[in-house]
């Protein structure tokens, strides 16, 4: 950085406004020391290194945004990382920070990262300070997605739920390290639209803007969704809030660029592993309420499933008899359902159930599960996607990577 005062170069020990015990200042280990973060100290190594020779004109601003975690140390809420940013207090893991010193702000910018899809990890010179990436008017998302972001991540077995209701659909699942994410959609033709409990009408953001085109970019480039990790498979799950064969004919359509890739996972003499694994639930099933539910029609022919590329959400606490692995991969229920009492570990007939499910070759799945107290043991048990609504807890986990 060259200036007639030079900047120095140096480490901090108060490293933000929200408080000295907020973000990490050196490097550290979440998961029960399994995983190593990025520290403050380390932004800022890498800032003055990547910044060293660039001259910075007045009334400009030399920034970088990266990745800087919290101070979890044993505890992944801590008072002081829970509360200084985000209206729910969760928007922890993952974020962009601006790193340097003085002018340059080194306290965080919540989910702020460069007006150019170019500048996160490199040093930008703007005219204003660091502001959030646009939309593109695509909603809540990020376009152009910033598929090169990922490198420093790695994958855990973690279900973003109600993943479109993040500050940035997708982004923030995958910084948290989630290999599998859920989308609620309505169908208005060929478009799905993205929304819980009220349909958000034609206009609304839709799943090839917040999911498919994103995760095609990220494949293109890398060769698989996570750079660093490229044979992890990721996993969406689409939960149909409308109708099932109207729907099921739209997510076909939306799918064609994905599938004709040779991006999907499908049935093939046998399940076929590939980048991205599809899982319908919701009205992708018939007779949810009764005793033995099934996949639609649809999901069990090649005319209607083509290259049998869609899977469907098996019923864990019902009988599963209707469901295999050609027309499977999740098998999933309410916590309540599931396990009587809410028991943590699940007992009894619900504990039965999850060996029915793994000898079928089905993850299991629940959702309205436990506080993030009895998380462990759900892991420990077997449970082979946990549902998370709050992000930052998965750094809590120990999740017996290999």
């Amino acid at each position: 950085l060259g200036q007639a005062n030079p900047i120095e170069a140096k480490t901090k020990n108060g490293i933000s406004s929200c408080g000295d015990a907020w973000m990490a200042v050196n490097n550290v280990k979440t998961n029960h020391d399994a995983i190593q973060r990025s520290g403050y100290n380390s932004a800022v190594d890498s800032f003055c290194d990547k910044a060293a020779g660039q001259t910075v004109g007045k009334d400009k601003f030399l920034s970088m945004a990266t990745r800087v975690w919290l101070d979890y140390s044993g505890n992944p809420t801590t008072t002081d990382g829970s509360k200084c940013f985000g209206s729910g207090n969760k928007d922890t893991k993952g974020g962009t920070w601006q790193v340097g010193d003085e002018e340059v702000s080194y306290h965080a910018l919540g989910k702020k990262i460069p007006p150019t899809a170019n500048a996160v990890d490199k040093p930008v010179i703007l005219d204003i300070e660091i502001k959030e990436l646009g939309d593109g008017g695509k909603g809540n998302t990020l376009s152009p997605f910033p598929t090169y972001v990922f490198n420093d991540i790695t994958p855990v077995a973690c279900h973003s739920h109600n993943d479109y209701t993040r500050d940035k659909a997708l982004y923030s699942a995958l910084s948290a390290g989630c290999i599998s994410v859920e989308a609620d959609v309505y169908v208005h033709g060929d478009k799905l639209t993205i929304g819980h409990d009220i349909d958000p009408g034609t206009n609304g953001q839709n799943l090839q803007d917040l999911y498919l085109s994103p995760l095609k970019a990220l494949i293109d480039e890398h060769g698989g969704v996570f750079p660093a990790h490229k044979d992890q498979p990721f996993f969406l799950l689409i939960d149909f809030k409308s109708s099932g064969d109207s729907t099921w004919d739209a997510l076909v359509k939306n799918l064609a660029p994905l599938r004709d890739a040779g991006y999907l996972s499908c049935y093939d003499n046998g399940f076929q592993q590939r980048q991205i694994t599809i899982i319908a639930s919701g009205n992708a099933r018939t007779d949810i309420s009764g005793a033995t539910p099934s996949p639609i029609a649809k999901a069990l022919s090649t005319t209607t499933n083509p290259k049998r590329a869609i899977f469907v959400d098996a019923v864990i606490n019902k009988d599963m008899k209707n469901f295999d692995a050609s027309n499977a991969y999740y098998a999933s229920a309410k916590f309540s359902d599931a396990s009587p009492g809410s028991k943590v570990p699940v007992e009894g007939a619900g504990a039965e159930k999850i060996e029915e499910a793994h000898k079928k070759g089905f993850k299991v799945r629940y959702w309205d599960i436990p506080g993030r107290d009895k998380w462990q043991a759900l892991v420990d048990q077997g449970v082979d996607r946990l549902n998370v609504d709050a992000l930052q807890d998965v750094a809590g986990v120990d999740w017996h990577l290999k």
